[in-house]
């Protein structure tokens, strides 16, 4: 019942059972059968091992829950709710009559295994939080025939994150590695690299820049600066946001390739936004059809502005 508390040096091996309420742990295992909640919410600390989770559940902020073992998963007819971090380490989640999974936290991949629906109505997951993959060569699967709705950030920052077939994204899509899918439509951010790191970020798949949607490039200099390459066409629209990081050591007459695709490119971006820049930067953005890529050509890298000077 609420107010319950699994403490202590042991271990706690949970099997078919009901929780009501908030409850404290430090050493919880869920092993089997069916864990009931109603409005049940974890603090602390706990593993998940294998068995079916349904009713309503939550993950309090500053407490984890570690998806452990290979045994698959289950959420069945669930509302369970993260707002704190799911470690997801071994083993697939199959999602069950119209669950509902929200990640309002961090979600950890650091397997290669997948969440997929496993049959009823249809389940959703949404994620107002971060999903992150960060480590395993291969491929995490994100909502495989499940409802994938981002309006937060999905970074793959090792092996591939796996998108649903037909995805439209509202939220970020960044990191060092490869997503896919069919046919991606961002109407978010697309960001390569990481927030004051540049980096390689690509997609396997057809890709769409909507009027809503941004490419966030760093450039650091000509060693160092974000590139999107993508293995289908891409039709570009929206805004390229450039902002210039770390020292910023970009030249006058510096180029760089910054989007890449392998089939043909098409559109422009409608608006260029620029951060980080020495007074007097200007700039061509070239889109080159023939080779199916966007280079950035430097005019003017600009000058420093000693405060009190009057710039010339």
């Amino acid at each position: 019942n609420a107010g319950s508390i699994f403490t202590g040096a042991g271990q706690v091996d949970i099997g078919t059972s009901i929780f009501n309420g908030g409850f404290t742990s430090s050493n919880v295992d869920f092993e089997t059968g069916i864990f009931t909640g109603n409005s049940a919410a974890l603090t602390g600390t706990a593993d998940w091992n294998a068995g079916t989770f349904s009713g309503t559940w939550a993950i309090n902020s500053g407490s984890t829950l570690d998806a452990t073992t290979g045994s698959t998963k289950l959420l069945d007819a669930a509302n369970f709710t993260n707002n704190g971090a799911i470690n997801w380490q071994d083993g697939a989640i199959g999602l069950v009559n119209a669950s509902q999974l929200v990640n309002n936290g961090t979600m950890t991949a650091t397997g290669d295994d997948q969440l997929f629906d496993n049959g009823g109505a249809s389940s959703t997951f949404t994620n107002s939080g971060l999903i992150q993959k960060t480590a395993g060569p291969g491929t995490t699967t994100l909502a495989n025939g499940i409802g994938l709705i981002n309006n937060g950030t999905i970074n793959v920052l090792s092996g591939t994150i796996a998108l649903p077939t037909a995805f439209t994204n509202a939220g970020t899509l960044g990191g060092t590695g490869t997503f896919t899918s069919t046919n991606l439509t961002n109407g978010g951010s697309i960001a390569p690299g990481a927030p004051g790191t540049t980096g390689t970020l690509a997609l396997t798949g057809t890709y769409a820049q909507t009027a809503f949607g941004a490419l966030n490039t760093q450039l650091a200099s000509t060693g160092s600066f974000d590139l999107f390459n993508i293995s289908g066409t891409a039709a570009l629209d929206g805004t390229l946001a450039l902002s210039c990081i770390l020292s910023c050591a970009i030249n006058s007459g510096d180029s760089f390739v910054i989007l890449n695709s392998v089939g043909s490119l098409s559109g422009t971006f409608s608006n260029v936004t620029t951060s980080g820049f020495l007074s007097g930067f200007t700039y061509n953005v070239i889109y080159d059809y023939a080779a199916d890529l966007v280079r950035l050509d430097v005019i003017n890298a600009g000058t420093i502005i000693t405060p009190g000077a009057v710039p010339e």
